[in-house]
């Protein structure tokens, strides 16, 4: 992949994100929280004990920019201020990130796999959804208990597994889903904060 992208020189710039400090791009406000998991299959062990874990998984703290002049500001958001976090890949949820993510206005979390067994009906998977890295929606400590109280961001489960039952419109975990205050998302939506 990253062969295609180096074709020539020139034709990708690679930049460091800082880990809780904002940074500016696109006319927004972004800022990458690390996320606790675990690097994903491909990298090799090797490799693995170079990096730094708290890189392992990252997420997106994303808000426009809205200083003097700036038009992005009004592609953004309608509402100078408002917070969406992008999370695609969670391993755990702390009390810090649960403070952090009730000051959002709207909330894409990981909604890979529905339980934490669930990978093992894969064939060739031996690992369950947490030792993957990612918490599953149901069950004790899930994302849908673990995120139950947060009451300010609209929440839609992003990052979905094929073999998650949420995506029947017509299950029951769908329902529950539902019932939860949460929504799944759909290719082509789009948001308005």
């Amino acid at each position: 992949m990253f062969g295609v992208l180096a074709r020539f020189a020139g034709q990708v710039a690679w930049h460091d994100l800082p880990l809780d400090r904002p940074f500016s791009a696109g006319g927004a406000r972004m800022e990458a929280i690390p996320l606790t998991a675990s690097f994903p299959g491909f990298v090799s062990a090797k490799r693995s004990a170079e990096l730094n874990p708290a890189e392992a998984a990252i997420g997106l703290l994303v808000s426009p920019e809205c200083g003097a002049g700036n038009p992005a500001c009004s592609r953004l958001s309608s509402r100078p201020g408002k917070t969406l976090a992008f999370l695609p890949g969670v391993g755990s949820v702390s009390d810090a990130l649960l403070e952090r993510l009730d000051t959002c206005d709207f909330l894409f979390f990981d909604g890979t796999f529905w339980s934490d067994d669930e990978p093992s009906h894969i064939p060739g998977i031996t690992r369950s959804a947490r030792q993957m890295g990612h918490l599953p929606i149901s069950g004790a400590g899930g994302s849908l208990d673990r995120l139950s109280g947060l009451q300010r961001p609209r929440k839609v489960f992003i990052h979905i597994n094929n073999t998650n039952p949420i995506l029947d419109d017509d299950s029951t975990e769908r329902r529950t889903v539902s019932d939860s205050g949460w929504e799944v998302a759909w290719d082509g939506m789009e948001i308005t904060l």
